[in-house]
């Protein structure tokens, strides 16, 4: 996604925390943009972004983040907690998609305003945070009992000057209440310094605290300051005052200590300035928690899920009044042209009633604009549209759009599909005959597997519906019960869905996830079928080649994590395969035992018993080569098998090649004891010297 961050224009405390958040998405790969908000407008001409992050010390002019909005521009405010924007604040949360409090106290106002508000607290930049030992005159300078640095308040400077009375006190004022006192600028560097230096780094009471309780009725605190993260994280130990939102963060007493008033505190300091292992421990412990749970790039992975989370919420939706029969799921990406070709021919030729659910997976191309325009009516009971801001993948695209489906059936569809008449009767029929099919499947001209038809002459739209109709009265009434179907144009039953789960999200863009929902379907006791007497026309792979990415690469990728997801299911398969297989070859059944074999091997590839018996089918075919192929295959995945060192041995000889043959059946009987190959040795020898022995022939 593409970010455009927002900071004050003038300096504050909220700069630097654009800049952290900036850095961590841009860790996280997203692209990030900076603009004051005086360039806002023109930064998004130029930037076309996803999202607007605006931080808080800003006054904006809302019509220009409306005018954001409406251009498919995510908005996200954080802050808004401040006393003097609080009233300002309150007002405009809920015309933000995301509004992040990082203070507990605000956040029930927002969401009471109807703002969309989570609780959102400060962090730290561990590359700009991180303990530090302290050199030579450096310590003179930075070591001390106690350390402070912030703001200046006149309650904490009276405060600081009671306890530089009874201990070394460092400290650095980085702003003014008043803007009477003077301030400095802290690097990093130097602020590492100085909490690495300190026994104990304080931050005492300050006004603004209960600012911000009176002005919500309360006379608690709450909300951490950015400090409360940055000094754990340099391994220092942090005395704070206590905050109604610290134990949500930290264990306090045991990773912090706070105190809730000035007794206490004075009482604490003494403790643990007497205490120094204590403190170690602590600050430990802090600083593994910090690392762990409260840095920016944690922070950013946790807005981008909220982001993903508030979009998918975000939908488009007309009619919905009439229950639907059918739900139609079409993820898109781009391609319009062949969506409106999709929608026109579900409009056309679906005869129950139905509802189309388009997941609109990041396009660009007018794809929104262009749905906001298809009108319902008729049989065309409900048009749900749900838009997220990038391609979140085929699979999670239709599970968003599934979890919305109302239908007794759903319709898996991809955007490059038209339809035919009857199709989804045709679809339907098979689930009515037979309650126990779960998920049915058409015949088109662009798919891998069974499910093709070959050859199509049609050129037009016209002759491809005058061919569908023509093809589905040759096929009427034929099916075929098979392992997998592909989910270009898929039926399936909601039940199958309840029972066993949407599509597996791991399969990323796309492949495989359907492979992977038949075989959970067929485990649970559903059959998979093709209605050979549908057929559809399908474009073919026009989200990977509108993403420009490498199909076979992601083929392979996804073929490997499905084959790794049900390895001991397919090993088990493939033995019960090869089994039935011999007991095929005996029964003089030679190309069922064949066609067992290869079902062996697409189910699991390392079979070593699959590619023994393959190497002895096509041995007896007379097709050496692909014998030794697979003969070679199964010696380096098992070069202990008896069973294929024998076949081996016996096609080597049967090649001329005894030499080998009897240099592998030694090898094998130097740790094994075999009386039957110990009598084939014999035999070699005496072949080899020229006598007349029959020799042995291989077996399965």
């Amino acid at each position: 996604m593409k970010f455009l961050l927002l900071y004050p224009g003038l300096p504050s405390g909220s700069h630097n925390v654009v800049y952290y958040m900036a850095r961590a998405l841009g860790q996280l790969g997203q692209l990030v943009y900076l603009s004051d908000p005086k360039g806002m407008r023109r930064s998004a001409a130029l930037f076309k972004p996803d999202v607007l992050m605006v931080f808080h010390g800003i006054r904006l002019e809302m019509d220009e983040v409306r005018a954001l909005r409406r251009m498919g521009v995510f908005t996200i405010f954080w802050g808004g907690d401040e006393e003097d924007w609080f009233h300002y604040y309150i007002k405009i949360s809920p015309e933000f998609d995301l509004w992040c409090c990082y203070c507990t106290a605000t956040l029930y106002a927002h969401q009471q305003a109807g703002a969309r508000a989570i609780y959102f607290p400060y962090a730290a930049d561990p590359a700009l945070f991180f303990p530090v030992r302290l050199k030579g005159d450096e310590k003179g300078i930075y070591e001390a009992d106690i350390a402070f640095v912030g703001c200046h308040y006149p309650e904490r400077e009276f405060i600081l000057r009671r306890l530089a009375q009874q201990w070394r006190v460092k400290v650095r004022w980085s702003g003014s209440e008043s803007g009477q006192r003077v301030v400095e600028q802290i690097d990093f560097e130097t602020l590492r310094k100085i909490y690495s230096g300190a026994k104990v780094v304080l931050d005492p009471f300050s006004t603004c605290d209960r600012q911000r309780g009176n002005l919500l009725g309360i006379d608690r605190s709450y909300g951490l300051p950015c400090r409360s993260f940055e000094v754990p994280a340099c391994k220092a130990f942090s005395l704070q005052p206590f905050r109604e939102d610290l134990p949500m963060l930290y264990k306090v007493g045991e990773e912090v200590e706070a105190f809730s008033d000035e007794g206490e505190m004075m009482d604490k300091l003494s403790f643990y300035l007497r205490h120094p292992e204590r403190r170690e421990e602590m600050a430990s412990k802090a600083y593994r928690r910090t690392l762990r749970d409260h840095t920016y790039e944690r922070r950013a992975l946790i807005l981008l899920e909220a982001i993903e989370k508030a979009i998918s919420s975000r939908f488009y939706l007309r009619g919905a009044s009439r229950t639907p029969e059918v739900s139609v799921v079409m993820p898109v990406f781009n391609g319009l042209m062949y969506t409106v070709g999709a929608i026109d021919s579900l409009i056309r030729y679906t005869s129950r009633p139905f509802e189309l659910i388009v997941v609109d997976n990041g396009s660009t191309d007018g794809t929104w604009e262009y749905l906001k325009t298809v009108r319902t009516g008729g049989k065309f009971v409900a048009l749900r549209v749900i838009r997220n801001l990038r391609n979140l993948g085929f699979p999670k695209a239709c599970n968003q759009g599934m979890r919305q489906a109302r239908g007794k059936y759903i319709v898996i569809l991809n955007n490059d599909v038209v339809l035919t008449e009857g199709w989804i009767e045709g679809l339907i029929r098979p689930m009515e005959e037979d309650p126990a099919v779960g998920l049915v499947g058409p015949m088109t001209n662009f798919v891998s597997g069974e499910q093709l038809v070959e050859n199509v002459t049609y050129r037009s739209e016209e002759e491809m519906q005058r061919f569908a109709l023509e093809y589905a009265k040759m096929q009427k009434g034929k099916r075929k019960e098979v392992s997998r179907l592909v989910a270009f144009c898929l039926l399936i039953r909601q039940e199958v869905l309840e029972k066993v789960g949407l599509f597996d999200e791991t399969f990323g863009i796309g492949n495989f996830e359907d492979d992977d929902l038949c075989l959970r379907a067929r485990l649970a006791g559903y059959k998979a079928v093709i209605a050979r007497d549908v057929f559809v026309h399908h474009h073919g792979s026009r989200t990977f080649m509108e993403l420009g990415l490498d199909y076979r690469r992601l083929i392979k990728e996804n073929k490997e994590r499905f084959r790794k997801k049900w390895a001991s299911l397919f090993r088990k398969e493939a033995k019960e395969l090869s089994e039935e297989a011999a007991r095929l070859w005996e029964r003089g059944r030679k190309e069922e035992a064949l066609e067992a074999c290869r079902m062996a091997l697409e189910a699991d590839p390392y079979c070593v018993q699959a590619h023994n018996n393959m190497a002895f089918i096509h041995w007896e075919r007379g097709e050496v080569k692909e014998a030794l192929r697979h003969l070679e295959e199964a010696m380096r995945l098992d070069p202990e098998d008896r069973d294929v060192v024998w076949n081996c041995g016996q096609i080597m000889a049967g090649m001329g090649r005894l030499q080998d043959a009897y240099e592998v059946y030694q090898s094998y009987l130097q740790g094994h004891r075999d009386e039957e190959m110990e009598e084939a040795l014999r035999q070699m020898e005496g072949l080899m010297k020229g006598g007349r022995t029959e020799f042995q022939e291989a077996r399965p």
